[in-house]
Formats: C-alpha cells, sequence, structure tokens
C-alpha cells in the first residue's frame, strides 16, 4: 500500500514538475508577440510603363467584428501610395484594382475552416500559417498535476489570433483585363492575446503582403 502510494506520489510531483516546465518555455517562447503571414500564391503584374499609375483599392468585410478592420483600407492605401501610385476613387480610372473581403478576424481555431467560417483562397493562405497551438489540452496523469502545475499552465497559455482576406487584383490595362484571385492570411501568437490587442499588427501584416505585388 505504501509503495502503491509512493508511486502516485511520485506522479503527481512529476506531473508538476513537467506542467511547470512547459509553463516557463512558454513564458520564453511567447512573451513577445510572434506573427506570420502568407499570400497562398505568387501574383506577377505585367510591366506598365505610366507615371502615375492609378489603383482603386476597395475592401469589404465578412467578419463579425466590423471594428477591428476598419483601419484596414487606409493602412493599404497608405502603402500603396508609398510606392508612387496614386489612389482613384472611380473605378474606370484605375489601371489596376485591388478588391478585399475580410473573412475573418479573431482567435484560431480548428473548427473555423470546418465550419465554413473561412473558404475560397484564404483557405490556402492560413494552412501556410506557423500557427502555433494552444497547449490547452491537460489529459491523462496530467490532469492530476494539482493546482499548482494546472495554474502555471493556465497562467501561461497561449492564444493565436488570425486575420484571413480574400483578395482580387485586376490589371485594366491590358487588352484583355487580367484578374488574379489570391488569400492572405496573418497570425499572431502570444500569452493570453486578446483579439483587440491583435488586430493592429493583423492588419499592418495583411496589408503589407497584398502591397507588396506591386
Amino acid at each position: 500500500m505504501k509503495r502503491g502510494l509512493g508511486k502516485i506520489g511520485m506522479g503527481l510531483v512529476l506531473a508538476v514538475a513537467l506542467m511547470g516546465c512547459a509553463a516557463t518555455e512558454r513564458v520564453i517562447d511567447y512573451s513577445e508577440m510572434k506573427t506570420d503571414v502568407r499570400m497562398d500564391r505568387s501574383i506577377f503584374l505585367e510591366p506598365l510603363n505610366k507615371y502615375p499609375k492609378k489603383v482603386y483599392v476597395e475592401v469589404k468585410h465578412t467578419t463579425n467584428r466590423p471594428d477591428l478592420v476598419g483601419g484596414f483600407q487606409p493602412v493599404l492605401v497608405g502603402m500603396i501610395q508609398n510606392k508612387g501610385y496614386e489612389i482613384v476613387s472611380n473605378p474606370n480610372q484605375a489601371d489596376y484594382m485591388i478588391q478585399n473581403n475580410i473573412r475573418y478576424i479573431g482567435e484560431y481555431n480548428d473548427r473555423i475552416v470546418q465550419d465554413g467560417v473561412i473558404t475560397g483562397a484564404a483557405v490556402g493562405a492560413l494552412s501556410g500559417l506557423a500557427i502555433a497551438r494552444s497547449a490547452a489540452g491537460v489529459a491523462g496523469g496530467a490532469l492530476v498535476g494539482g493546482a499548482l502545475g494546472l495554474g502555471a499552465d493556465i497562467a501561461t497559455r497561449t492564444k493565436t489570433c488570425i486575420i484571413a482576406i480574400d483578395v482580387r487584383i485586376t490589371e485594366r490595362t491590358l487588352a484583355r483585363p487580367k484578374v488574379h484571385d489570391c488569400g492572405v492570411a496573418a497570425s499572431a501568437t502570444k500569452i493570453w492575446l486578446t483579439t483587440e490587442a491583435a488586430a493592429p499588427t493583423l492588419v499592418q501584416l495583411a496589408a503589407q503582403q497584398i502591397s507588396g505585388v506591386f
């Protein structure tokens, strides 16, 4: 009996130690925000001997957090302008059209794609992200690790937030306008990150990826 209790005690100590080590590692790795951004395919525009080149930018969203994506259009417009392009409000005057639909911004979970929250080209971009999974699952022996280890695990749990965008870029100066459809996704991971805190970084990353085509 004593030997059995001793083994259980040793198991508890080991579980607590392992959870504590995992928590410490997450503090080291994710105390600062880690980010990633991907476009699901490369886009190459035909050379255009014209100055200034004119661009029309359109941004729509089907996300339930419009309050977090309102800054996307001015950020993207600013980046395009910094490259020497002129932004026009009439699409008929544009050499290029950039149309964006922000599909999702929020916390990442495995069911986003399964439930159809994100579809189309944005799925391809999302699959390319090096998304850090939260160490949320505590199973088997770890559950009996006691309040100390579990508390350390909860206190250092990482959160990943993402933005996913469908993008269409149209070259209107060609004899036959050329349409490029792609998806852009960006992620941010940090200990107990909130979508509100991650949103400005995600918007910046996605806009940089799109403006990089020009």
